[in-house]
């Protein structure tokens, strides 16, 4: 069985020197838009320039319960253009394995829309170039 994200990120970040603090965030602390820490819901208080923030992930995954699609945990298993064991079905971001970050998510489904294109030209007929080209039958400049 997979360890859990949160084991394996307390275990890398803990042996380069970075604390990983898991309580939740009561408030960001600073002024002029400026970050110097944030307020944990326990009252401590943690001194900051920057910080990642990562909201938590609740896989809403429930309506694809009665498919049967390749896991790998809570994850779906997908090739390189996000497509599932399933040839019309594709998992983005949280649902499938690899960075839960918005901007994965983003490219994710910009790598689903390209597979899913290339599937739509390869099952359409093939199309002559002379009907997509406009005939011009007057000289170019010549006004009627």
């Amino acid at each position: 069985m997979a360890e859990p994200e949160g084991f394996r990120l307390r275990f890398t970040s803990s042996g380069v020197g970075y604390p990983l603090i898991e309580l939740p965030i009561q408030k960001f602390l600073g002024h002029h838009h400026e970050m110097s820490g944030v307020e944990l819901v326990d009252g401590s208080a943690v001194p900051l320039e920057t910080g990642l923030v990562a909201m938590g992930s609740h896989y809403h995954n429930e309506y694809l319960q009665g498919i049967d699609l390749e896991k790998n945990g809570k994850n779906l298993v997908t090739d390189s253009m996000c497509r599932t064991s399933h040839p019309r079905i594709f998992a983005l971001g949280d649902l499938k394995d690899g960075l839960n970050q918005v901007s994965i998510a983003v490219a994710d489904g910009t790598l689903a829309a390209t597979a899913i294109w290339r599937d739509i030209r390869r099952a359409s007929p093939a199309r002559r170039w002379q009907q997509n080209i406009q005939t011009i039958t007057e000289p170019i400049g010549v006004v009627s």
